[in-house]
């Protein structure tokens, strides 16, 4: 209020100076001169408790301009209803923890939605769009998620036991302490694409990864007996993998991070380790016939 006074009085005898002439002018500018350096006087001093406060109402103002947008929810009911009526876009949506097993769900648009929990085992999810979404601990054992996109995916302690994920893309997609495997019943990932994927931990068992794309995917600490002939892994990281009875014949493991792995009977039979770091890797009975090695030359 008082800056708003001076600046008040600056501002009358602006007036005052325009509308006259003579030495009364002069007496006005020296006034004007006098109440500008009191303003910035005023402006420039702020005890630590007002800096505080002009602190604390800055950050107020702008964490109300970025307000903090809740996902809708919609109960099973709602959604089976806006499903049967055609609806097909679900993006952006709160169904955690909803229940949709056996469900035909072709081509159901889940962009950004949050499935947490959600109970989607045996569903039809063909051609769905998961990118984006969060399907942490979601149950999608036995699902079709043939050629689903699940791009950036969180999949965080999903259960994929016995889902079929041929051709899906999991490029940059969370699967870090998945299950996809229970007992003999085994995820199919056949050319599906999980370059950039975080795959960490993930228990794997005998999975299917056939032609799968597994370029810069992080595979620390699994466990795999598997077929990864001609597997592209390059620049994947597997420190303290185990890949017993696995065959990796011609596999592409350029440039990767194997550190402590164990290729317990592997075929590594022209596998290509050019470039890649084995630091403590263990070859036991593994064959490695024809293989290129870190430093390119080929093994006898």
């Amino acid at each position: 209020k008082y800056l708003v006074k001076l600046k008040h009085q600056v501002e009358e005898l602006t007036e005052k100076i325009n509308s006259e002439s003579g030495e009364s002018n002069q007496g006005a500018s020296n006034q004007i001169l006098e109440l500008n350096t009191q303003i910035t006087e005023k402006v420039n001093y702020f005890t630590d408790e007002e800096f505080k406060i002009e602190r604390i109402l800055l950050l107020l103002g702008f964490y109300a301009n970025d307000e903090i947008i809740e996902k809708p929810v919609i109960s099973p009911e709602e959604f089976k209803q806006r499903y049967d009526e055609g609806e097909r876009d679900f993006s952006g949506l709160n169904l955690a923890g909803i229940n949709l097993s056996n469900t035909n769900l072709s081509g159901v648009n889940f962009t950004d939605t949050d499935l947490q929990q959600a109970n989607l085992s045996s569903a039809d999810l063909t051609n769905c769009d998961f990118s984006d979404a969060n399907l942490t601990n979601v149950n999608l054992s036995k699902a079709n998620l043939q050629k689903a996109k699940l791009i950036e995916t969180n999949l965080s302690g999903a259960n994929l036991s016995k889902a079929s994920l041929i051709g899906a893309n999991l490029t940059a997609a969370n699967i870090s302490k998945a299950n996809l495997k229970e007992a003999d019943l085994q995820a199919n990932l056949t050319a599906a694409d999980l370059s950039d994927a975080n795959v960490k931990r993930a228990i794997f068992g005998r999975v299917n990864l056939s032609g799968a794309i597994l370029k810069r995917t992080n595979l620390v600490g699994v466990t795999l007996r598997t077929n990864l002939s001609g597997v592209d892994l390059s620049e994947a990281k597997l420190c303290g993998a185990t890949l017993s009875v696995s065959n990796l014949n011609e596999a592409n493991l350029s440039l990767a991070d194997l550190r402590g792995v164990k290729f317990i009977q592997a075929n590594l039979e022209k596998a290509n380790f050019k470039g890649a770091n084995l630091g403590g890797a263990i070859f036991d009975q593994a064959k490695l016939t024809g293989a290129i090695m870190p430093d390119g030359t080929i093994h006898e």
